[in-house]
């Protein structure tokens, strides 16, 4: 678990203890653009001590705001429900007889979520700053006039939790094992968008994957699932499954561990490399030699940790 590589100045950056409480959200929406498309859906779990204490979703009933054109939106949901399948819930019948008043709806989840962020609430979403901020933060500016973007120090990805794991399990990905470490002056927003943007091949980190490397309870009910309200319960899930991998504790009583770990392991690595190279003639003595490790480099002073490895 990439967690536990974490540093100790990194994690202070948001409360330095995995957080046991925090607010989860997904949406669904028309399309990837914020200034045409539309939020069709946002849900929230609200968790305090591990646990859910309040969490629902709201549709959006576009059909009833003057600006929406009717045939537009039906040709987005019915493209949606072509691509998704006919599991899709947010059909047009679906959004006129279930949704809400989406002025009011977006009113309410602004409110929620800017009293979340002033209580120094964590946020947590799945890719959240591709999509999930995005979409909601156009919808609130284009609807009602207000800016809203998660806080720096107050949001975790869950996406990028599982990415960077699952780089730093590969050996043939050891070239981005100190990639998918946290920079020390990055904000664990920062540290999440970094991740995400990380583009290779053959890695996916879509929800659906996570939850098949961290199995939820079997009560979550499929059919439920691509629901905002879903997602966000199946969020907390996940964050649970990562907490139960935290067990690591170096660098918190002696701030020199974190740097005799690195070492042993790059002097490892480094004589690992030396066995399995080719001889080199040593042309001045006239035979043949393996290359010796090189002097693992003492970190600096004022930053005993930035020598880390995996």
């Amino acid at each position: 678990m990439i967690i536990n590589a974490w540093s100790d100045v990194f994690k202070k950056k948001y409360g330095s203890t995995f957080p046991e409480n925090y607010l989860c959200l997904d949406t669904e929406y028309t399309g990837g653009s914020s200034e045409k498309d539309l939020v069709l859906e946002i849900g929230h779990a609200m968790v305090s001590d591990r646990k859910i204490i309040d969490g629902f979703s709201l549709v959006l009933n576009w059909y009833i705001h003057p600006e929406v054109s009717s045939p537009w939106l039906d040709y987005k949901l019915n493209n949606l429900r072509n691509f998704m399948g006919k599991d899709w819930q947010l059909t047009p019948d679906f959004l006129k007889s279930r949704g809400r008043d989406p002025i009011e709806s977006l009113r309410f989840y602004y409110k929620l979520f800017c009293t979340w962020g002033d209580s120094g609430g964590m946020f947590v979403g799945q890719n959240g700053l591709t999509a999930d901020e995005r979409m909601i933060s156009g919808a609130f500016q284009r609807f009602l006039g207000k800016s809203w973007k998660f806080p720096e120090n107050q949001y975790l990805d869950t996406g990028a939790i599982f990415k960077a794991t699952e780089i730093a399990k590969r050996q043939d990905l050891s070239h981005l094992h100190d990639i998918v470490l946290p920079h020390r002056s990055e904000s664990p927003k920062e540290y999440s968008r970094r991740i995400c943007s990380l583009r290779l091949s053959g890695l996916s980190w879509k929800l659906d994957k996570i939850i098949e490397t961290y199995p939820v309870s079997s009560a979550m009910e499929k059919a439920a699932r691509h629901t905002a309200g879903y997602d966000a319960e199946l969020l907390h899930h996940v964050m649970e499954s990562y907490r139960s991998e935290i067990t690591e504790k170096v660098g918190q009583d002696d701030p020199q561990a974190e740097y005799r770990k690195a070492q042993a392991k790059w002097e490892r690595d480094s004589k690992k490399a030396a066995s399995v190279s080719a001889e080199v003639e040593d042309e001045t003595q006239g035979r043949r030699t393996t290359p010796e490790p090189k002097q693992f480099p003492e970190p600096k002073r004022e930053n005993k940790r930035s020598q880390r490895r995996l």
